[in-house]
């Protein structure tokens, strides 16, 4: 499911780097504008599902956040450097002596800490989109997720998951208003980035609640129906979240045969890091075309995601060892620190705990 999220993401990129703002406006605007919107929303959904996961078997905040950082940060960092050190000395229209002197070529290894920076000097500066990498415009809000995940596991919240689904019902209700009372002004394309952080938050409540959540073919296609709908309503994307949530959990826990591209690794996150770049990079050799700048790049976006995953990822996953011993070093010490035994305590509260009825997604 995640390859498949991720891959229709690199196809509606295609969109806005090979044929334009025109062609952009036009697709957005139109009906195919929900089901285009959906995939990021459910890309936040599953994530937010696995990542409950991961809180529920860590025994600390310290081995959460540190499975986060390894998870996520080496291969952001790989991705980073080949950009910076490899695409943009290819493609910069720059002198590299100025190249390398120039202050964004600097700045841009700041989206390794999350600080986004889109642009390297004279890079794809004829593109019909000058940005390197404009995907990662959603991970400072995947970084507020777990910032949001952390704090409601520091402070004991996701042990009532009735309190935190009124908790996000409530912030639903208020986003719809907000954006009913700001229809106006408001210019739609994707989901907006507090979508997403609440997709996340759904997908968290789909783990705390699957073991009450009906799947349904009847309710997959009505959630299919109704996500649609409201999608194409003003003020309608907030409360179409509860439906793209259940269209997520009714997909991920069904349980299809398991092909061997998905048994040899994850390479979601790689397609995800490098799709839009190497996009960028083809386009500015081959120029405008929806399919060529579309099939071209995708071997490559994929060689570069199974390159990412046994060179970069896998081998960072081996550093949990060093992380379980680090968290055991912290638990000792803990209590002698002023509010340190937020730190150790069990982030869930055993209602979290039993055995779950479903546990394939």
């Amino acid at each position: 499911m995640r390859l498949i999220l991720a891959s229709l993401v690199v196809w509606t990129h295609t969109v806005n780097i090979a044929v334009g703002n025109n062609a952009v406006d036009r697709l957005w605007g139109g009906p195919l504008r929900p089901p285009l919107a959906m995939v990021l929303g459910m890309f936040f959904c599953l994530s937010g599902f696995l990542v409950a996961g991961s809180l529920e078997r860590c025994r600390t905040m310290v081995s959460f956040l540190g499975l986060r950082i390894i998870r996520l940060v080496p291969a952001l960092a790989v991705d980073t450097a080949i950009a910076a050190l490899i695409l943009g000395p290819t493609f910069t229209s720059l002198p590299l002596a100025e190249y390398f002197a120039h202050p964004e070529f600097r700045a841009y290894f700041l989206n390794i800490v999350g600080e986004i920076h889109f642009l390297l000097p004279g890079v794809f500066e004829y593109n019909l989109q000058k940005t390197v990498n404009g995907q990662l415009w959603t991970l400072p809000y995947e970084l507020k997720c777990y910032a949001v995940l952390t704090l409601f596991g520091i402070i004991g919240f996701v042990r009532y998951r009735w309190l935190l689904l009124l908790t996000v019902i409530v912030a639903i209700v208020l986003l719809t208003g907000y954006e009913l009372y700001e229809a106006k002004s408001l210019v739609r394309f994707t989901l907006y980035g507090r979508a997403l952080v609440l997709c996340f938050l759904l997908g968290n409540l789909g783990y705390m609640f699957r073991d009450k959540i009906p799947l349904s073919r009847p309710l997959f296609g009505l959630a299919c129906v109704a996500a649609y709908g409201l999608m194409m309503l003003p003020g309608g994307d907030y409360v179409a979240l509860l439906a793209i949530a259940y269209v997520t959990f009714y997909l991920g826990l069904l349980t299809p045969p398991r092909m061997k591209i998905v048994s040899s690794g994850d390479y979601s996150y790689g397609i995800f890091l490098y799709g839009y770049p190497i996009q960028q990079a083809v386009f500015q050799l081959v120029g405008p075309g929806f399919w060529k700048n579309l099939l071209l790049p995708y071997p490559i976006i994929v060689a570069l995601a199974v390159f990412s995953w046994f060179m970069v990822e896998k081998p960072a996953l081996r550093l949990r060892t060093k992380l379980f011993a680090l968290e055991v070093w912290v638990q000792r010490r803990a209590l002698a620190i002023p509010f340190g035994h937020w730190m150790v305590q069990p982030p869930v509260g055993p209602w979290l705990r039993r055995p779950p009825a479903r546990e394939n997604l």
